[in-house]
């Protein structure tokens, strides 16, 4: 018996010390964290107790869903209390910064991403070419630097380029390596430090039915008739004059026209585009339908057809439609420039500046 007390006295000391162990685990779980799960059309990415920078394409959504561990707390960029996990869609114009701030007493912890919006696109008629190692070309604006992915049709990549600088909001990739008659996949990225950095997808068609350049050239100009103005929805504005002149031996090919946005509103308010030139020829309309757009990361195609023999131009009228449901756009400005023209012939004189117009009722 006169052993116990010892024993006793050693095993309340081994208790206390095991009820204490569980304390720094304790305290570890309790620390405040955050994570957001950001999703576009290019794929999802997350942020987890940090800053992280995405690249979104113009007229795309972005989704945020925000959660925290162990917060009571949050608050927005404005400092307004918001929900401690939730998830808002936005479609921003321009580069913007989300910020999600959490806390629990004097445990805090922000988790913030920055939506890079960027204005790019490949150019229609360098996707069509009987070249084996065609040169892809395009416009950005927003990104520094592109580069371009082409795949085959059993998904296997077969040319990589290296970034390329975008100079004057236009960029040239040129293929290295020859590739066989058939059609491709390719994609165009922005600066690889951004997260979710594709920015659009195309299809190559090589040596099938594709541009063949005769030899031809053609000099694009302004004829500068247009002033602008004010613009209604539910209105078709001529947006270009454009005059080509053929100053080759031979007659040339044209099969439309590639324009850029380059006002403040949306090119979402364009429907549809209408096209004729000076001979009373290439009338046509492509579009016009009531939700629905030919602009896609700020760039658009008008389809137009026509022939100019050797030593002779013709002078080309493309009028956008406007859709009726213009309240967003409301002030602010449409301005197409002709970035490209798909023709048969080598081109100069691009880019040409289109006119400006003020959207209103």
């Amino acid at each position: 018996m006169s052993h116990s007390k010892p024993e006793i006295f050693v095993g309340a000391v081994f208790l206390a010390f095991a009820l204490m162990l569980p304390a720094p685990a304790l305290a570890a779980s309790s620390k405040t964290s955050c994570l957001l799960t950001l999703t576009t059309p290019s794929g999802t990415a997350t942020v987890a107790n940090a800053k992280g920078e995405v690249l979104l394409a113009a007229g795309e959504k972005i989704t945020i869903k925000w959660k925290s561990t162990n917060a009571t707390k949050a608050t927005d960029a404005a400092g307004k209390t918001i929900a401690l996990q939730g998830t808002e869609t936005d479609e921003p114009e321009a580069t913007t910064k989300y910020t999600y701030k959490f806390s629990n007493g004097t445990r805090k912890v922000e988790c913030a991403v920055t939506v890079h919006v960027v204005e790019a696109g490949i150019d229609r008629s360098s996707l069509s070419t009987t070249s084996t190692k065609p040169t892809i070309t395009g416009t950005a604006e927003g990104t520094k630097t592109v580069r371009i992915l082409i795949k085959d049709s059993k998904g296997k990549y077969v040319f990589k380029s290296k970034d390329v600088k975008v100079r004057n909001g236009v960029w040239k990739i040129p293929a290295k390596k020859a590739l066989l008659k058939g059609t491709y996949a390719v994609e165009l990225y922005g600066e690889k430090k951004l997260d979710l950095n594709l920015i659009e997808k195309a299809t190559l068609t090589i040596g099938q039915g594709g541009t063949v350049l005769n030899g031809g050239t053609l000099s694009a100009s302004l004829i500068p008739l247009l002033f602008g103005g004010t613009a209604a929805g539910g209105t078709s504005v001529p947006v270009t004059y454009l005059k080509l002149s053929n100053t080759g031996k031979s007659a040339v090919s044209i099969e439309g026209i590639n324009f850029k946005q380059n006002g403040s509103a949306s090119g979402d308010v364009v429907i549809g585009f209408e096209t004729s030139d000076d001979k009373g020829g290439s009338i046509g309309r492509s579009g016009g339908v009531e939700g629905t757009s030919p602009f896609k990361n700020g760039t658009a195609f008008a389809p137009l057809k026509a022939t100019i023999p050797p030593s002779s131009y013709r002078i080309f009228t493309v009028k956008a439609m406007l859709t009726r449901n213009i309240a967003s756009s409301v002030g602010k400005q449409l301005s197409l420039d002709v970035t490209g023209v798909d023709t048969t012939a080598n081109i100069v004189g691009l880019p040409v500046k289109g006119t400006s117009w003020v959207l209103t009722y």
